[in-house]
């Protein structure tokens, strides 16, 4: 089975929430829990994809199977850091309210 990937790549962008790509990435303490929050998501969302991408055949970008992995590895990260951009499947918003409230904790006790 053959995927198009340029095509799935640009169908996903274009359809990216694109308030959700402003996310504020300002060097201040929230910019920074933000981003980390939805880098955490990007690398969920890529690893639960990696397993749906397994045997599935590339186009025959290069007759190396190796490099067809590594291909297939940075293709399928760079899906998971879209849908996070996109709003991901809701995990990013949980994870940067915990890392607030654990950095107010931390305070607390300073």
């Amino acid at each position: 089975m053959e995927i198009d990937t340029t095509a799935i790549l640009s169908t996903m962008q274009a359809n990216a929430d694109p308030l959700a790509k402003n996310i504020p990435m300002a060097d201040t303490a929230t910019g920074r829990v933000d981003k980390v929050a939805q880098d955490f998501e990007a690398v969920f969302l890529s690893e639960m994809l990696q397993h749906m991408f397994e045997g599935v055949d590339f186009g025959g970008l290069s007759g190396n199977p190796e490099s067809q992995e590594v291909y297939r590895t940075w293709l399928v990260d760079e899906y998971g850091r879209i849908m996070a951009r996109a709003g991901g499947i809701g995990l990013a918003e949980p994870v940067r309210n915990e890392l607030l409230h654990l950095q107010e904790i931390s305070h607390a006790r300073t």
